[in-house]
């Protein structure tokens, strides 16, 4: 019974102890510090190549480059698909008129 008496002057504490708290501050100076400490870090060559790989200009260029191969690419396979085909329209085209030949090498295995 006791107990349950004192679970609710121990919430009571416990609220209380955070009466006094404020919000906490930085020391002054503290943004300016970091900022001069953030530019005094000399930049690696990963960090310049991605800076200049994350503009969205560079972003934009690539895309477009990337496009423009792509429908370079599209067009010359229509091109050599179509000349494929004109070969082989003109190839079964000789292939219905061509006379049978025989060749002198097929031999045959004439047994004494």
């Amino acid at each position: 019974m006791e107990q349950k008496r004192s679970i609710p002057t121990l919430v009571e504490s416990t609220l209380n102890s955070v009466d006094g708290l404020t919000r906490a501050t930085p020391g002054p100076f503290f943004y300016t510090r970091v900022m001069a400490r953030m530019d005094a870090e000399e930049k690696n060559l990963w960090e310049k190549a991605t800076a200049f790989i994350t503009r969205p200009i560079v972003i934009a260029v690539v895309i477009c480059c990337i496009l423009l191969l792509n429908v370079t690419a599209m067009f010359q396979q229509t091109e050599l698909s179509s000349e494929v085909a004109s070969e082989q329209a003109a190839g079964t085209l000789v292939d219905q008129y061509k006379i049978a030949s025989t060749s002198f090498y097929d031999y045959t295995n004439a047994e004494p």
